[in-house]
C-alpha cells in the first residue's frame, strides 16, 4: 500500500469510528487524574 491509500484508509476510519466515541445528551462525564511537575531551576 502507498501512503496516499493509507492515510485515506485512516481518514475513513477515524470517520467511522467517531460516533461511537460521542456521548448521549443529558449524560454527565467525568474525569479524575494527577500529575506532578518538577522543575529543575529556581526560575
Amino acid at each position: 500500500m502507498n501512503t496516499l491509500t493509507r492515510t485515506a484508509l485512516a481518514i475513513v476510519l477515524a470517520a467511522s469510528a467517531a460516533p461511537a466515541l460521542a456521548q448521549s445528551a443529558g449524560h454527565w462525564t467525568t474525569g479524575y487524574g494527577a500529575g506532578y511537575v518538577s522543575p529543575k531551576s529556581n526560575s
